[in-house]
């Protein structure tokens, strides 16, 4: 059977076993590729879009934080340019009155007039040396120059201001001038503003030390002052944990965590005047480097210091070729300019005419700064804090005085030159009041109150001390004595005159001897061995006649009979009102000075203390150190160490005298036993106070001279003034004693 074949075409184009419902899969799977990768496409442009539109907000801050670099950058290059010497000294603002940007930062050149080399030249004009060595604030300004004018802090005002520091946050405010930064197009890349201040002149919160129950002895020179928190708003007053302090606390933000220290609070706006990073280099600003220690040299024993050289090396403390021999090889620190230490001035009142010798012109040398550096080797520990021993100044270029009449204190003796730990006298009183004597005649008292002061933050011993006045007493004692009926019978004698010892038989009342002595010990008695006064650390004292009688005074050339004891006392229900020293009116060394008048039982009496300024009358209280004391029956020659001088001229023509008049008292009240004297004038020399006020004496706002100088008046200073800038010798009436 024949069957038909197929054709060549059937075959090609024919597939057994496929359907055409499979023909379509390539074109979906084609499609569902084609939108997955516009899915993606959008999803990525998307992406690029956001990741734009990041990039695009964060140019500020990338800019912001660029030129916040840049900033610091040029702060830290203008620090280094202007700060980088040693030779730089900075201020803030606030040195000027007015400032308007008090917190700024200004720094000049350094510079020293050599006056320790020329110490005769005239005084250099000091506004211009501040005004050309200035060299700018430290502040961004879009004109620099104007910070190179030391007016800015007063008048200038920073042109677009940004605020760098706030009152809220940093306890002050200090803005600097924007200065804008242009980019690379037209477009601005914004601005920049900086500001430097300063720590190290605040007051660090973080002091090391040992606390106040455990330290050694030179501690109390060597420690670091602590600041006094005491109003702060945000911190206490702490007295513990301070060796730890220093290091914990390392900023003020970790001062928050300090309990002990911190009271609260989300800001410490104390940050204007306390820190826990002032820090400084103990540099040398005039010559540049670092300053030369000298402790080394300080600690060596005696021998080894005053050597000339040490192994071939000279010692650079020893005096050069050119200094004179009365400093005996010690080395000034700066040229002197005589060739003793002493300056001499002569007071003419003949016969009551001296010659002084006043140590006032001697130039410290570095034996003069080591003892001081050795302050420490001079402190004892007692019961109650560490504690020094007085000592008198000295200078081994001093002079003595010559001559036929001495002034009484002696200056110090020349045997070394150190300084000297003395207390500084505060008050003199002698106070005026009447009595009478066993053969019923009228007797003036003088009842001396003497009151020191120590001026050390360190507690202060001393053996005892004598207070009297000297060269005259410029009064007149006239008195008025009243009859039962009325009638009165007047009598007028010179004070100076009943009182003088030296010169009485000569006719004069005039004395360079002192006229009587106040005599301060320990007990008010002659002092024992191992007696002391102490005084604590700023403490003035009062020290009051310790007898509860009169004594009588009588004239003569011994210390006897003209001196009263004075003892310490801590509160007024110690004070002895009944002692003093019963002057009669009669000198027994020339009975031309005076009068002898005894009163009757049915009397009555009156006195007036009258200056006199009918001439050239001074005036002259002075204090030395123990010496007299101890010998009180020795001679008026017998002279100790002088603590103070104070000589006032003219005194009665200074204005400041007035007359004193007692009350009038019964023959049976002067008589009565054991009765406290009834006062009604008062003689005063007393340091003047810093604040003046109706209650005070007349005062200096700022002292002119330094209070513990024994020797300052006018024949040292060649001025007009009554007395020592510091000090002022008054009279007034009273009524009490206190």
């Amino acid at each position: 059977m024949n069957l038909a074949q197929p054709s060549r075409k059937d075959r090609s184009t024919h597939k057994p076993g496929v359907t055409a419902g499979k023909r379509g899969f390539a074109l979906v799977v084609t499609l569902s590729l084609m939108v997955l990768l516009a899915v993606i496409s959008v999803g990525l442009l998307s992406l690029g879009t956001i990741t734009l539109r990041k990039v695009s907000s964060d140019s500020a801050g990338i800019t912001a934080r660029s030129n916040a670099r840049l900033s610091l950058m040029l702060a830290l290059g203008e620090l280094q340019k202007n700060l980088g010497d040693d030779r730089r000294i900075t201020a803030d603002a606030s040195i000027f009155d007015g400032a308007a940007n008090p917190h700024a930062l200004g720094v000049w050149k350094s510079w020293s007039p050599k006056l320790a080399d020329n110490p005769i030249v005239g005084a250099p004009r000091y506004s211009v040396e501040k005004e050309t060595r200035f060299l700018g604030w430290m502040a961004s300004s879009a004109t620099p120059v104007d910070l190179m004018s030391v007016d800015w802090a007063t008048s200038g005002t920073p042109s677009d201001p940004v605020n760098l520091f706030s009152d809220r946050i940093d306890g002050f405010d200090l803005a600097g001038s924007r200065v804008s930064l242009n980019g690379s197009t037209t477009s601005s890349r914004g601005g920049l503003a900086w500001a430097v201040v300063q720590e190290a002149t605040k007051a660090k919160i973080n002091v090391a030390g040992p606390d106040d129950s455990d330290h050694e002895i030179n501690d109390e020179l060597q420690a670091q002052a602590r600041p006094d928190l005491t109003n702060s708003e945000h911190f206490k007053q702490t007295t513990k944990g301070w060796n730890k302090r220093a290091g914990k606390v390392i900023s003020m933000q970790q001062a928050k965590l300090d309990a002990d220290l911190y009271k609260g609070g989300a800001f410490i706006r104390e940050k204007a005047d306390f820190t826990a990073q002032g820090f400084g280099l103990l540099t040398d600003v005039v010559n540049g480097g670092f300053k030369t220690d000298m402790s080394l040299g300080f600690e060596m024993s005696d021998q080894s210091f005053q050597e000339s050289a040490w192994n071939g090396f000279k010692n650079p403390f020893r005096a050069k070729a050119t200094t004179p021999g009365t400093y005996a090889g010690q080395g000034p620190l700066f040229k002197p300019i005589t060739n003793n230490g002493s300056v001499q001035a002569s007071l003419s009142f003949n016969p009551a005419s001296t010659s002084f010798e006043f140590p006032v012109g001697a130039v410290p040398t570095f034996d003069t700064l080591r003892s001081y550096y050795r302050t420490p080797f001079h402190l004892y520990s007692t019961t109650d804090g560490v504690t020094a021993f007085e000592r008198g100044a000295d200078h081994i270029a001093l002079k003595q005085p010559t001559g036929p009449v001495i002034p009484p204190g002696a200056p110090p003796p020349a045997r070394l030159s150190q300084t000297g730990y003395r207390p500084i006298l505060d008050r003199v009183l002698f106070v005026m009041s009447m009595s009478l004597g066993s053969d019923n005649e009228v007797r003036m008292v003088i009842t001396p109150i003497v009151t020191l002061w120590n001026p050390y933050n360190t507690a202060l011993e001393i053996e005892g001390a004598v207070a009297y006045p000297w060269m005259d007493l410029p009064f007149r004692l006239e008195w008025t004595f009243i009859a039962a009926g009325g009638a009165q019978e007047k009598k007028s004698v010179s004070f100076s005159e009943i009182m003088n010892s030296q010169f009485a038989t000569q006719g004069h009342g005039r004395s360079v001897n002192p006229y009587f002595y106040a005599l301060v010990t320990p007990g008010g008695a002659v002092p024992l061995g191992g007696q002391s006064i102490r005084f604590q650390p700023g403490e003035v004292r009062v020290f009051v006649p310790s007898g509860a009688t009169s004594t009588d005074f009588v004239t003569g050339s011994t210390m006897a009979k003209k001196s009263i004891f004075l003892r310490p006392v801590d509160s007024i229900s110690q004070y002895n009102f009944k002692g003093g020293l019963a002057v009669p009116m009669k000198n027994a060394l020339n009975t031309k000075f005076g009068f002898n008048r005894p009163m009757t039982a049915s009397e009555s009496v009156e006195l007036a203390v009258v200056p006199d300024a009918s001439s050239d009358y001074p005036l002259s209280v002075g204090l030395e150190d123990v010496t007299r004391a101890k010998s009180p029956g020795g001679s008026d020659t017998l002279r100790g160490l002088a603590v103070c001088d104070v000589q006032t001229v003219n005194y009665a023509q200074t204005g400041v005298t007035t007359t004193m008049k007692s009350p009038r008292m019964s023959f049976a009240e002067l008589k009565a036993a054991g009765a406290a004297k009834v006062p009604f004038g008062v003689i005063e020399t007393y340091h003047r106070v810093a604040k003046d006020s109706a209650g005070n004496r007349r005062s200096d706002l700022v002292y002119t001279t330094n209070p513990r100088q024994a020797f300052v008046n006018r024949y040292v200073t060649n001025g007009t003034f009554a007395s020592a800038p510091h000090y002022e010798t008054v009279v007034r009436s009273v009524s009490k004693f206190d």
